[in-house]
């Protein structure tokens, strides 16, 4: 518990310094967040944080459940974790070029989301592991969808000069998510 509190601290308190956002790429005095900004902002981080911590816990249980309800071994574990991963890829390789500017990033992002989301509750229900393959089918293309869909909203939040910083702490409350995860995982 220490150790992800540490973590925590080191990784998200210089992305939510009220004080370093009040200052341009140059280092003038200049609060380029509007407080509706950093409203949508902070949400979309805590978002981030939800989703890949969700598919984080998933990927660190899969073997261990799937061998307790199905009797499948490490072959078997490893083919339907590339079938999650084959799913991702097409969805943000290829489908969300089509679909972002047809529906958007914020439409993409939340169907994303309820992609993940009915793609666990299936994998949770699954009587077989075709089922399962199923639900993975779901959570991978909601992976692709949300991924570069919530990436693209953060980055509509900055400027030009200030994109790094914004960007900076997006994938530190994304990649915060992995780090909670695996501390857990080490502990147990």
């Amino acid at each position: 518990a220490a150790r992800i509190g540490a973590t925590f601290g080191q990784e998200i308190t210089p992305g939510f310094d009220q004080g370093g956002s009040q200052f341009d790429a140059e280092g003038n005095f200049a609060d380029w967040w509007t407080e509706e900004d950093l409203a949508k902002f902070e949400a979309l981080t805590a978002a981030a944080f939800l989703f890949i911590a969700s598919q984080a816990i998933l990927e660190s249980i899969f073997a261990i459940w799937s061998m307790n309800r199905f009797g499948a071994g490490p072959r078997t574990v490893g083919l339907v974790m590339f079938a999650l991963a084959m799913f991702a890829v097409v969805m943000q390789g290829g489908l969300v070029r089509v679909l972002a500017p047809r529906f958007g990033e914020v439409r993409l992002a939340i169907a994303g989301v309820l992609s993940l989301v009915t793609g666990l509750v299936v994998v949770a229900s699954a009587d077989h592991l075709s089922i399962v393959l199923a639900g993975f089918a779901l959570c991978g293309l909601g992976a692709g969808a949300f991924s570069p869909s919530a990436a693209a909203l953060a980055s509509e939040q900055a400027t030009g000069q200030d994109r790094g910083a914004v960007m900076g702490t997006y994938q530190t409350g994304a990649s915060l998510a992995h780090r909670w995860i695996d501390a857990e995982a080490l502990s147990a």
